[in-house]
């Protein structure tokens, strides 16, 4: 079974008490190093199964609307994107929309106005910062189709017994919590580095052996 938030949080203080009797390893600052372990194990590693959901409510296009905003996925806010689906039920219109290859500055080349091309079905997209921007825009043809969005979720900020999101990553949370808090202290540098790399390791073996990732669904650009 694997350990809760405050059974971490215990865990990582106790391998900091051996190396360093700095007063300011307190519970509540383990525990920021803890909810930031899983967060960052999450954003280093797209498409963790734990973390991994289908969307198909939260977006729906809007006529002449090329650009749609990642926050509004508030409950499950949106790590990794790994695709989109448009499905027009009406028309009977199914497609993964295939993401853009070219990378910012080319898709700006190639559409520097979006608003000035013919609207239609979408073909392409492309992630911004928090934004995703489809090219062609909707007409009022296309406008209520829903977009199902595949994508990895940030895992919510344990408190008091929370579980961890990520199942069985109880050590690699600790080691990368480790890591994060010897950083803070200039006398544990090498600790740092050492838990880290420890840390990067262990996290690639875990997903080695469970197969948490599906590499071939994960676009090459799906982003940061």
């Amino acid at each position: 079974m694997s350990q809760n938030f405050t059974e971490l949080i215990a865990e990582v203080q106790g391998y900091m008490s051996r190396t360093t009797s700095d007063v300011l390893i307190t519970t509540a600052r383990v525990g920021r190093w803890v909810n930031q372990a899983q967060r960052k194990i999450v954003m280093d590693n797209a498409g963790l199964r734990d973390v991994h959901t289908l969307d198909k409510t939260t977006w729906a296009l809007v006529t002449d609307q090329y650009e749609y905003d990642l926050a509004d996925f508030v409950t499950l806010p949106i790590a990794h994107l790994l695709s989109i689906k448009y499905i027009d039920t009406t028309n009977e219109i199914y497609h993964v929309i295939p993401p853009y290859q070219g990378g910012v500055d080319q898709w700006d080349m190639n559409y520097p106005y979006i608003p000035q091309h013919a609207t239609g079905v979408t073909q392409s997209y492309i992630r911004r910062d928090n934004k995703v921007e489809i090219f062609p825009a909707p007409s009022s043809s296309e406008n209520a189709v829903p977009l199902w969005v595949e994508y990895s979720y940030l895992p919510a900020l344990m408190t008091g017994t929370d579980a961890t999101d990520l199942t069985d990553f109880d050590e690699e949370i600790i080691r990368m919590a480790l890591a994060i808090g010897y950083s803070t202290i200039p006398t544990q540098s090498q600790n740092a580095r050492d838990s880290f790399l420890l840390a990067r390791s262990m996290i690639a073996e875990r997903i080695d052996s469970e197969m948490d990732t599906d590499t071939d669904l994960v676009p090459s650009d799906f982003g940061p």
